[in-house]
């Protein structure tokens, strides 16, 4: 049963002597010899080598995507599938599945990978494995999101989450189901929803045993969701919570990190600018500036120069 319906998911045995070839092997039927004919069809199978069927097929496809060898590792993957499907090895085809629509989604071949997703989520669901079921929800949540299919997303995070939840899933997990929920949020300008999945995202992943390396990304756009709604107060809260995280780390923020840091900066210095406050506002924005030289990739940094440029004429 699913969770929710609707939601994108005496023995004969073998004896052998050597003729003059030392390559044939030629079989004899005997009888009562279990235990040897277990030890020679155990050393038949070494000499011969692993039996190649569908889980040999997914091992070394998983061998040549840790190399990087994309291509290869797609068309193992494929032969696997094929055989799990003629051998109705219903496991081994799923994580065949699986591995196929990751391919495909490091491809940018987004419809293939949602083909495979979507048979692999059915067969979780099926089996109520909800945390692998939870796993595929916030793939193709994702690519909905790459498509910009942004009610799907937000549906799709939304089921995810409520899977983590249920299955009392670490809450680092429950944390990215959030946060995604707040992006998709974001982009509809549902601005009051995205800062409630923001401010519970955070809750969740300060529960977390793990670090976060997104508390300074989701401050910021918390920040930004505050300022939208008018509410300034707590706008500059959240940009200096953000900032705050961003000084405690020092030499150890991450280049990503430091590029919300320029956008936290920047809009923190617009929000202020709009409160007539010039002088702070042009503090800000050197700031940001001063961070954009050290960390580039900020693709506001033209519309950032620009408004700098204006206030210290």
């Amino acid at each position: 049963m699913s969770r929710l319906s609707g939601a994108h998911t005496g023995s004969e045995g073998f004896y052998h002597e050597p003729e003059a070839c030392t390559h044939a092997i030629v079989f004899t039927f005997c009888k009562g010899q279990d235990e040897f004919n277990g030890a020679f069809m155990k050393g038949l199978f070494s000499f011969l080598g692993p039996k190649k069927d569908a889980k040999y097929y997914v091992g070394t496809g998983d061998e040549q995507l840790e190399k990087g060898q994309l291509e290869q590792a797609e068309k193992l993957f494929a032969k696997a599938l094929e055989l799990a499907e003629e051998s109705k090895d219903y496991d081994s085809e799923v994580i065949a599945r699986f591995k196929l629509g990751a391919v495909a989604e490091s491809q940018n071949r987004l419809a293939v990978a949602e083909t495979h997703y979507n048979k692999a989520f059915r067969y979780f669901q099926d089996g109520e494995e909800w945390m692998q079921a939870a796993d595929c929800l916030m793939r193709l949540g994702k690519i909905c999101y790459r498509q910009r299919r942004l009610s799907e997303a937000t549906q799709l995070f939304g089921y995810a989450q409520k899977y983590f939840e249920d299955e009392k899933a670490d809450p680092a997990l429950i944390s990215q189901a959030l946060d995604w929920l707040g992006t998709c949020c974001m982009e509809e300008r549902n601005f009051a929803m995205a800062e409630k999945h923001l401010r519970s995202s955070i809750a969740r992943a300060v529960e977390a045993s793990s670090g976060d390396d997104t508390l300074i990304s989701k401050w910021k756009r918390i920040g930004v969701c505050c300022a939208e709604q008018g509410k300034e107060v707590e706008a500059q809260e959240a940009f200096k919570s953000c900032l705050s995280i961003y000084e405690k780390k020092g030499d150890d923020v991450l280049h990503a990190e430091a590029i919300e840091v320029c956008s936290c900066l920047h809009e923190y210095g617009r929000l202020l600018l709009r409160g007539g406050k010039k002088e702070k506002a042009k503090d800000l924005l050197a700031r940001a500036e001063k961070l954009c030289e050290a960390y580039p990739g900020y693709l506001q940094e033209a519309e950032l120069a620009d408004e700098l440029a204006k206030l210290k004429s």
